[in-house]
């Protein structure tokens, strides 16, 4: 078995139960699945607001337009837009960067949490060279 399947059949036995609740949550709340809450009118107005509380663009290289929004909880208070701290305007590419590994596949939330926190470290580093430095 070479170095790519040993990863495969690691990835297959990762521990995707944060989905599942979040699933359960959204089923509760009356969805048939996350891909239906992202279409509704309630995800539209979270949405929304996450933009205009924070910003156009993304969040992580702070240079591209956001055009997605990243859940790093998944509480019923975060989908019912009442608690919007956990939420982050993102650029596509930051998006999939953050979400999914070099072979496409899903990443855990856990996984995805750490990818998250390593790409903000970086975003400091990013924003000191677009703020001009100010003598006081």
């Amino acid at each position: 078995m070479d170095q790519v399947e040993r990863e495969g059949e690691e990835k297959a036995m990762k521990d995707f139960s944060h989905y599942r609740k979040r699933d359960r949550v959204l089923i509760k709340m009356g969805f048939a699945s996350y891909r239906d809450y992202l279409k509704s009118d309630l995800w539209q107005r979270v949405r929304r607001e996450v933009f205009q509380r924070k910003g156009s663009y993304c969040f992580l290289c702070v240079e591209a337009p956001a055009t997605e929004i990243h859940h790093c909880r998944y509480q019923r208070s975060d989908f019912l837009g009442k608690r919007i701290v956990g939420m982050f305007p993102l650029c596509g590419a930051c998006h999939r960067a953050i979400e999914f590994d070099e072979f496409g596949a899903k990443l855990t939330v856990p996984e995805m949490r750490r990818a998250f926190n390593l790409a903000r470290v970086g975003r400091g580093r990013r924003l000191e060279r677009l703020i001009p430095q100010r003598n006081f």
